[in-house]
């Protein structure tokens, strides 16, 4: 047995209940789109961390070569014998 007040409120609320199902599965897709950007950013800064590392390293390699070569000139004049001239 329906009521016909009762009529607007069943549409409302199968309106309502649709909805949430719409929703519910944006919801979800919004999720999922998260995940997929949140991948892609740390696969982003893994590869500038990468970059950027190997460079330091570079520098670091380079610097040291550099410290080497001036310790070694630095050294070579200290090692030469001295003239013992009288």
């Amino acid at each position: 047995m329906e009521l016909p007040e009762v009529q607007p409120l069943l549409r409302i609320s199968s309106i309502l209940q649709w909805l949430v199902i719409v929703l519910v599965f944006f919801a979800g897709t919004l999720q999922l789109a998260k995940i997929y950007i949140d991948k892609k950013i740390d696969s982003a800064r893994n590869e500038i961390t990468a970059a950027k590392a190997e460079a330091y390293e570079r520098t670091i390699a380079e610097l040291t070569t550099k410290a080497k070569q001036q310790f070694e000139r630095k050294q070579a004049p200290l090692e030469q014998p001295k003239c013992k001239c009288y």
